[in-house]
């Protein structure tokens, strides 16, 4: 079915101002209308530990897969998008995953679900094969990860990232599948406009030892949107009960898998999809041209270092974001806002934030670099700290490498440090980030 929306109006209020670096995420982004808007209240209202971020970033994530094949944005985008919640253990991180499951099982969609794991790569390629429009809903991300990208990894488990990384730049043409010896037995499997959307959840520890500095450079990682709970351990919701699958919410889920054009064939394997492009109002257009603009100077700021290949994703995740706000506020007559894009642009503006930050705290390719790391967290979370509060967060090296380390972390311009009186019989020397 088709539901009949009115035109969006954008406002006159400049919305572009981009959230402060310091992890909260800003509460505004959350009041959001449309089916996410919905989406995002239900998990939130129906959770033991209501995760609102989490909520917000696994609404997307269905919208987007929902409306795989159908629609299209400014410059082909299309609406395939990568995201993770990161929660610590307890912290209700699954609640959004397992609604998810039952909803599109009540709207006779559970054809759009992904496994619960991928086993390989051709595991991976067969169920895209079947239906080109999946979303994976993975528990454990850091764990997975870690399982695809370890050295000496099984070429079946490593293919997996290889292709997930394809898959994603391969939603507005054709991806082409692998060629072997013998055609007939085992002929190329080729998936036109695939959309593959992944929602994965893990604690932050396990996400990071999964990854190393190369991740940030060879471009895999940037393609996530990262959705970092506030507070991991919120009070309990006293009035979560089960989730209500109501039909209002069925006809607007399968309004978006309808389209435009509900009479037309459903975006199966083997059939031509038609898909429509969303028009964009030119005041929107006009931002998200500011906003490409805005992504050179950024990259220009990090040349040299390994974090381009995630500022270069920018511009990309902002127009596929204001593509599924625009989807999600009417599906059968969608339009581009500059509301839109304001909201999608401060929203991944946190999230790649969000990621360059915590990257730049807890990544590390050897044990020094983790040390390092576990310094500059004591660091950050105080303001300064003295060398006996560093060494109880750093109680694996022996004191005298310990104070090397320190030493070198002051002669590289990481830190700094000066003697001061703390009440001690001496002076105790306190270290605090450079800058």
């Amino acid at each position: 079915m088709t539901r009949t929306c009115p035109m969006p109006q954008s406002g006159n209020k400049d919305t572009r101002k981009y959230p402060d670096l310091d992890g909260v995420f800003p509460s505004e982004l959350l009041n959001v209308g449309g089916i996410i808007g919905d989406l995002t209240r239900l998990f939130v209202d129906t959770a033991i530990s209501p995760q609102p971020e989490l909520a917000l970033g696994a609404a997307l994530c269905l919208v987007g897969v929902l409306a795989g094949r159908r629609y299209s944005g400014p410059l082909n985008t299309r609406t395939n998008i990568y995201a993770i919640g990161l929660a610590d253990s307890g912290g209700g991180k699954d609640h959004a995953r397992k609604s998810i499951k039952k909803l599109l099982y009540a709207a006779g969609l559970k054809d759009y679900l992904g496994g619960g794991r991928i086993a390989s790569g051709s595991g991976l390629l067969t169920a895209m094969d079947r239906h080109p429009c999946k979303l994976f809903l993975l528990d454990e991300m850091g764990k997975f990860i870690k399982s695809v990208t370890a050295p000496k990894v099984g070429t079946h488990r490593e293919e997996i990232w290889t292709f997930i990384t394809e898959l994603y730049t391969s939603s507005d043409s054709v991806f082409l599948g692998s060629e072997y010896a013998d055609q007939n037995a085992k002929p190329r499997g080729d998936i036109e406009q695939p959309c593959l959307c992944i929602w994965g959840v893990t604690v932050p520890g396990a996400f990071w030892n999964a990854l190393g500095s190369g991740d940030k450079e060879d471009g895999s990682l940037a393609r996530f949107l990262i959705f970092k709970a506030t507070d991991d351990y919120p009070d309990r919701n006293k009035q979560a009960g089960h989730i209500e699958v109501t039909e209002s919410l069925i006809a607007a889920l399968q309004s978006i898998v309808a389209g435009v054009n509900a009479a037309d064939l459903p975006p199966l394997p083997g059939v031509q999809p038609d898909v429509y492009t969303v028009s964009t109002e030119p005041e929107a257009k006009a931002l998200l041209e500011r906003i490409t603009d805005e992504q050179t100077t950024w990259l220009r700021s990090k040349r040299g270092t390994n974090d381009t290949a995630i500022v270069a994703r920018f511009g990309e995740n902002v127009n596929k974001v204001s593509l599924i706000r625009a989807i999600s506020d009417c599906p059968a007559s969608p339009v581009i806002t500059r509301e839109n894009v304001a909201w999608a642009e401060r929203l991944v503006k946190h999230c790649l934030s969000a990621m360059l930050r915590e990257a730049e705290y807890n990544l590390a390719d050897n044990e020094n670099e983790a040390n390092q790391n576990k310094v500059l967290k004591v660091i950050r979370e105080t303001g300064e700290a003295t060398a006996a509060k560093i060494g109880q967060s750093v109680r694996c090296m022996k004191a005298p490498d310990r104070a090397k380390m320190l030493v070198d972390m002051v002669d590289i311009g990481i830190l700094v440090s000066e003697k001061r009186d703390t009440g001690g019989k001496t002076l105790a020397t306190v270290y605090r980030l450079a800058g």
